[in-house]
C-alpha cells in the first residue's frame, strides 16, 4: 500500500490513429484499514481482505450496498452498525495474511451475489465506461479525426508567393526551409508541412522576411458547427 500510480489516456480511431496523451492523473490507494469509500461509509472488512478499496471485489460489494441497502431504512441501520463495529476487526484482518485469505473465502458468496444482481459491478471495473453505440462510436471517430487534423495543421503553413515565382522555385524554397510535404492549393498558394511545430515556427519566421513571399500564416482547421 502507499504506491502511487500514474495514468494517461489517449483516443484512438481506426481512421485517424492515436491522439496525443492527456495530462497525467496520479492516484495513491489508501491503506486497507482506513476507508472503502462510497456513500454509506467504508467497506472496511472487504477492503482489509482484498488489500485495497479499489479492488474489483470491493467495488462489487460497494455497489450492492449503495444500490440495495442504502435506499431503505433497515439497510441503512445495518450499514451504520457495520461501520461502527467493523474497523477494529478490519485492523486485525489486515495484520494477518492467513485471516485475509479466510475472509476472502467467506466473502465469496456475497461477492458472487453482488456481481449477479448489480450488473454495473460485473467485470469489477471501479469506473464503468458507458456502453458504446453506433452513433457514439461515429461521434468518437469524428472527434478523433478532428483532433488529429488540428494537430497536423499546427505543423503546416499556408504560403502565398508573388506572381513571378514559378512552381519549381517555390517548391525548392519551401524544401530548403525544411518542408517535408508540399501541396499546391491554388496558383501561387502552397501548403507546406513540417516535421515539428518548432521547425514550422522557425520556417514561418524566415519566410515572412523574404521578398518573394506575399503572405505566410499557420494553417487553420475550421470545424463545422454542430447541428442543432
Amino acid at each position: 500500500m502507499g504506491t502511487q500510480y500514474h495514468y494517461r489516456v489517449r483516443a484512438h480511431s481506426s481512421r485517424s490513429g492515436f491522439s496525443a496523451y492527456s495530462n497525467t492523473l496520479s492516484l495513491t490507494p489508501q491503506a486497507a484499514s482506513s476507508s472503502g469509500g462510497g456513500g454509506g461509509g467504508g467497506c472496511f472488512i472487504a477492503t482489509a481482505a482484498y488489500g485495497s478499496a479499489l479492488h474489483p471485489k470491493v467495488n462489487a460489494l460497494r455497489q450492492l450496498r449503495d444500490l440495495y441497502l442504502m435506499p431503505n431504512a433497515l439497510g441503512r441501520a445495518f450499514v451504520g452498525a457495520y461501520s461502527r463495529l467493523s474497523p477494529p476487526l478490519a485492523d486485525f484482518i489486515t495484520r494477518h495474511d492467513w485471516v485475509r485469505a479466510g475472509v476472502r473465502t467467506l466473502l465469496w458468496p456475497l461477492v458472487w451475489l453482488a456481481e449477479a444482481i448489480a450488473p454495473e459491478a460485473q467485470a469489477g471495473a471501479f469506473f464503468q465506461p458507458q456502453k458504446s453505440t453506433p452513433a457514439s462510436t461515429e461521434h468518437a471517430d469524428k472527434a478523433a479525426r478532428e483532433l488529429a487534423a488540428e494537430q497536423v495543421a499546427q505543423r503546416q503553413l499556408m504560403v502565398k508567393f508573388k506572381p513571378e515565382v514559378e512552381t519549381s522555385a517555390a517548391n525548392a524554397l519551401l524544401q530548403a526551409q525544411g518542408a517535408t510535404r508540399i501541396e499546391t492549393v491554388a496558383p501561387q498558394l502552397y501548403l507546406a508541412e513540417f516535421s515539428t511545430v518548432a521547425s514550422r515556427t522557425q520556417a514561418q519566421t524566415r519566410l515572412a522576411g523574404l521578398a518573394l513571399i506575399e503572405h505566410v500564416e499557420i494553417n487553420r482547421v475550421v470545424r463545422r458547427p454542430a447541428p442543432r
